[in-house]
This record gives C-alpha cells, structure tokens and sequence, in this order.
C-alpha cells in the first residue's frame, strides 16, 4: 500500500511536470511558426523582385552621381526611406566607401540620395506616382563631397528593403 501511494504522487509530480513544460514550450513554438512564415513571406518576395542598374553618370565636377534603375521584377518598390545606397569611390583624398541615406530634397545634401523622375518606357509616369512599379525606371541622384577624382572607375550599390541588390560601375573621364 506504501508503495502505491509513492507511485501514485510520482505519477502525478511526472505529469505536472510534463505539463509545465508542455505550456511553457507553447510561446517558443508560436514564436518560430510566426517566424518562419515570415522568412517565407520574405524569401518569395525577394524571388518577385529584380532591380537593374542602367545608365550611370558623374557630373563634370564629380560632386553628383545619377543612376537609372530598372524595376525587372514582379512586385512594385516604395519606402525609399528603407533603402540602401553605398558608394565606393575614389576622390583626391583617397578611397571613400559611404552608406548615405535617403532625403526628399532635390538636389540632395552632401552624401544624400534622393529620386529625381519616375519613367515608364520613356514617358513620365503617371500610375502611382512615386513607387516604382514593374517596368517602370527612376533616376536617383546622390551628391558627394568630396567629389569623384577624375580618370577613375567607381562602384555604387542600390538595395532595396527585402535584400535585393544591384551594382553599378561607374568612371568619372579627364577634363
């Protein structure tokens, strides 16, 4: 009888364990669910986007890049607030490699971008202004100081928000 009674109360200490562990394991695994459907959500809409550096042009001073990039993929592209612009080049001063962020104003501070038009196969666009839809070209424009050397061959690249990036060469020629 001794003995059912301890058998009974570690039968029954065994299950409020397991139970607790069960509840408290509940949070973690809704919190990886929740997780990996947004990495899901993610990863196919980085399948959907494609972004292509075209045309690539430094002023005669060096002071302003212009760059067109092309929406190739399937989704539109705003918030360019979240995007990443991070140019490489060279200036009389040396090497500089700089992340500059994204300002409304045109034409942009130093080392600041912004966008300057919206185009869609040549013409101004004119369905939702201000995102970049499938097919549609933008032209940003990024002002640096200091200035890009001349006779020298430079790298901008553009990220969009989910990741997905392009490069663009660029060369600023003698004057």
């Amino acid at each position: 009888m001794e003995n059912a009674v301890i058998a009974m109360i570690s039968i029954a200490i065994i299950l409020s364990g397991t139970m607790s562990l069960m509840l408290s394991s509940i949070p973690s695994i809704d919190t990886l669910s929740t997780s990996w459907k947004q990495m899901t959500q993610l990863a196919g809409e980085m399948r959907r986007t494609e972004i292509v550096t075209d045309n690539c042009t430094v002023s005669n001073e060096g002071v302003r890049v212009e760059v067109i990039i092309r929406n190739d993929g399937e989704i539109s592209l705003g918030d360019f607030n979240s995007w990443d612009v991070v140019i490489n080049y060279s200036s009389d001063n040396g090497t500089v490699s700089r992340w500059l962020p994204y300002t409304l104003s045109i034409p942009p501070e130093n080392n600041r971008w912004t966008i300057s038009e919206f185009r869609f196969n040549g013409s101004a666009e004119t369905i939702e202004p201000n995102i970049l839809n499938p097919g549609e070209d933008m032209k940003i424009l990024m002002q640096l100081n200091p200035g890009v050397a001349v006779n020298t061959t430079n790298r901008v690249t553009i990220s969009t928000p989910n990741g997905v990036a392009a490069q663009a060469i660029f060369q600023r020629g003698g004057t």
